[in-house]
């Protein structure tokens, strides 16, 4: 296998995704820079004409699209990422954007590369990126609302989920994962806890790129699901678990803080699925009441929704 020896290799995971995916590749292989640069774009055995088109943009961006075709589908992307993208290249900074996702700027990759250039204490850079429904083509809202260069608190890395992993530029000392952390599938959760022991996580200003949603969803459910609070809890906390040995504890407050939040959201739902029994259900509430994000989480509740809640946990 070839290995190409680059400045910046952006990762593009395809499946089915060919709505947008002309528009997707066009925002990667355009993008105006003064250093080497490719991307890599990985068809995971799309059914529908994905194939045909990534044909297609290679053709017209011979120098900049590597196309990479598989034949049957693999579940996980992270595995994809380490076992069957990154030993194809060396480079010293990786950016990411799912095939139906897209770049609205061209100079995005060059801003984050100049700040990362001359910055060396920054594991990832980041930026705005704005959610958008396709069906209605309506403008939901931005990721953050940050108006200068913005360095990411311990907070906003493990628990706010400020920025989204199209936007991320990672410098690959601190992309790559172990066997053992492959297994879980929250992409950006991952890259900005391992940033987080590396560097500094910091995010320009500036909207640069779209995350795309099929319908008309909350604000809570605006984000996509590996940077959720809600999604995969227990997986999640035993991920933090890991984290927190292979750190050497370095990090135990926040991390505490975020198994907290993970194992109060989890009782919470749990207990709201009403399907529980009688002794599940008193579990699921002594978690919550003991819990020491509650104090945290009723802060924000209106009045009606706090008397809800502690009907509901009492």
């Amino acid at each position: 296998m070839y290995t190409y020896e680059l400045d910046v290799a952006t990762i593009c995971i395809v499946h089915n995704h060919e709505e947008y995916l002309k528009d997707c590749l066009n925002g990667l292989a355009s993008q105006k820079v003064n250093f080497r640069y490719k991307v890599f774009v990985y068809d995971n055995a799309s059914t529908d004409s994905s194939k045909q088109i990534i044909e297609e943009m290679y053709n017209k961006y011979p120098e900049i699209i590597v196309p990479i075709f598989e034949k049957e589908y693999i579940e996980s992307r992270p595995y994809i990422v380490e076992k069957n993208i990154f030993p194809r290249f060396e480079a010293n900074y990786v950016a990411f954007c799912e095939g139906d996702e897209w770049w609205c700027a061209l100079g995005k990759l060059q801003a984050q590369y100049d700040y990362m250039d001359t910055n060396a204490d920054c594991a990832v850079c980041a930026h705005n990126t704005l959610v958008h429904n396709i069906v209605t083509d309506e403008k939901i809202k931005n990721f953050n609302s940050w108006k200068s260069v913005h360095q990411l608190t311990p907070e906003e890395i493990f628990m706010d989920y400020k920025v989204h992993l199209s936007s991320f530029l990672v410098r690959m000392s601190v992309a790559r994962r172990t066997d053992e952390v492959l297994k879980f599938p929250f992409s950006s959760y991952v890259f900005l806890a391992q940033a987080f022991d590396y560097g500094k996580v910091v995010s320009l200003p500036g909207t640069m790129s779209i995350y795309n949603v099929k319908e008309n969803p909350s604000a809570d459910s605006t984000l996509p699901a590996d940077m959720n609070p809600e999604y995969g809890g227990l997986d999640r906390i035993r991920f933090l678990e890991i984290y927190d040995r292979d750190t050497k504890f370095k990090h135990k407050r926040i991390v505490g803080m975020a198994k907290d939040r993970l194992r109060f959201y989890d009782a919470l739902l749990l207990l709201e699925s009403g399907n529980l029994s009688k002794e599940d259900a008193k579990k699921c509430k002594n978690i919550i009441n003991e819990n020491s994000y509650k104090k945290t989480y009723v802060s924000k509740l209106g009045t009606k929704e706090k008397l809800q809640f502690f009907f509901k946990t009492k």
